[in-house]
């Protein structure tokens, strides 16, 4: 491992505890459970064979669920009940054997959450250091700003767990040369959208920029009027997000072009939503109309 990778590595850890004290804080109730994971297996030095058999198989009836949950596949997860519960009824239960096995299990848990976090987190890591390199940071200030950015990006993936996809809007930014004071802002309004709608951050990133775009990089201030008050008529049309991102990639252009005014585009677009075009036949009937560029 080169030196680069050794820092990358210990950042890494270091936000990582960071996060589990703060996850601690903000969460207390896990830490009771924890606490209760001890004293169950306190408790299960007096229990019977019978209850031991219970406890197993309740814990490879949640597992089963977690894995059904996450993969939806009925067969993978019906084969690892069967087994789960086979095992169960097989092995000659003891106090101690069941307390290694309850040990074991939160431990499964817990190493392989801290595994997808760290991971994830490298991973963001990589594409943030790629962002901050495309953007050409001469000064320190500059960079201490876009490192409060993606620290507060860490703590978003605590609550929402698309930090890969975040990352990459920054990087997505960056490359189309974006100033940092504006990308700040950009990357705000494109989580609000992927959190209150269906599009996805790709989706979004690129609605958010081709926005900003069409209305000529202006103040933040002046942006964010432009944005709020265009997004709440894309919010009244009578269609989901994702039916008119359709539209907007269809004829943005024109917006970009200055062809068409904001409101103008708006109003025509909620014309045809009315009668029941489908985007498609929208974005024809507009090329139609305003001629193709």
């Amino acid at each position: 491992m080169n030196q680069s990778s050794f820092k990358t590595f210990r950042r890494i850890l270091h936000r990582a505890r960071i996060k589990r004290l703060e996850f601690c804080e903000k969460h207390p109730c896990f830490v009771f459970v924890f606490w209760f994971l001890i004293i169950l297996s306190a408790i299960v030095l007096y229990i019977t064979p019978f209850q031991s058999i219970a406890i197993a198989c309740f814990t490879v009836t949640a597992i089963s669920v977690l894995i059904y949950a996450n993969t939806g596949n009925y067969a993978e997860t019906g084969l690892a009940f069967i087994i789960g519960l086979f095992t169960a009824f097989t092995v000659d239960w003891t106090p101690g054997k069941l307390m290694l096995f309850c040990f074991f299990s939160v431990l499964f848990v817990i190493l392989i959450a801290a595994i997808y976090i760290i991971r994830i987190i490298w991973r963001a890591d990589d594409i943030l250091n790629d962002a901050a390199n495309r953007l050409h940071l001469d000064n320190d200030a500059e960079r201490k700003q876009l490192d409060a950015l993606c620290s507060k990006m860490i703590n978003y993936f605590y609550v929402h767990y698309d930090l890969i996809e975040q990352a990459e809007s920054i990087r997505y930014l960056s490359s189309r040369k974006v100033p940092l004071t504006h990308l700040k802002e950009l990357h705000n309004v494109i989580r609000l959208i992927t959190t209150e709608s269906d599009l996805s951050a790709s989706k979004a990133t690129d609605l958010v920029y081709t926005l900003w775009l069409s209305f000529g990089g202006d103040s933040q201030i002046e942006w964010m009027q432009h944005y709020h008050r265009f997004w709440d008529k894309a919010r009244s049309l009578e269609c989901l997000p994702s039916e008119f991102y359709v539209i907007y990639k269809g004829t943005r252009k024109y917006l970009i072009a200055k062809l068409i005014t904001h409101d103008k585009y708006m109003e025509y677009i909620s014309s045809k939503t009315r009668i029941g075009l489908t985007p498609e036949e929208i974005v024809a009937d507009f090329i139609n109309h305003f001629g193709i560029i």
